[in-house]
């Protein structure tokens, strides 16, 4: 089958040189389709270049991996001082409901009662009541 291509047309050849690249491309089809039934395969190689770049891309997964750890580290701590804040927003709210619920005096400052309840407040209007009823009696006489 070995053809001197000096004795060969020109058109001749020409067609071979096509036929042969389409048989080329007709494995190399089937290659990529076996590959692909087949899964990933991994290719060996044993060039330093390659064993090279290999460690430059694990370092470059190690620091990824690092960075992702950190990344982990301060998102947790974020959900754990929001939750930590949102309990004593929640504790904090507790307390001013039931305070704003109690009335609270305007005599004494302290809730639970009204200004009309408070001792302090009845103490200052009776002493209030004896001095007026003094003068009173005064202006009488």
């Amino acid at each position: 089958m070995l053809r001197d291509l000096t004795n060969m047309s020109l058109a001749s050849l020409f067609g071979k040189l096509q036929e042969h690249e389409m048989e080329l491309m007709r494995l190399h089809q089937l290659e990529e389709n076996d590959i692909k039934r087949k899964g990933i395969a991994l290719i060996a190689s044993s060039s330093s270049i390659q064993e090279e770049s290999d460690k430059e891309d694990f370092t470059k997964i190690e620091e990824d991996d690092d960075d992702f750890r950190f990344f982990v580290k301060r998102f947790n701590k974020f959900l754990r001082n929001k939750r930590n804040k949102r309990e004593l927003n929640f504790n904090t709210n507790k307390k001013e409901e039931d305070s704003s619920l109690a009335p609270i005096c305007y005599e004494s400052n302290q809730p639970g009662h009204m200004r009309f309840n408070c001792l302090v407040f009845k103490r200052r209007m009776e002493k209030s009541n004896k001095r007026n009823l003094k003068e009173k009696k005064e202006k009488k006489a």
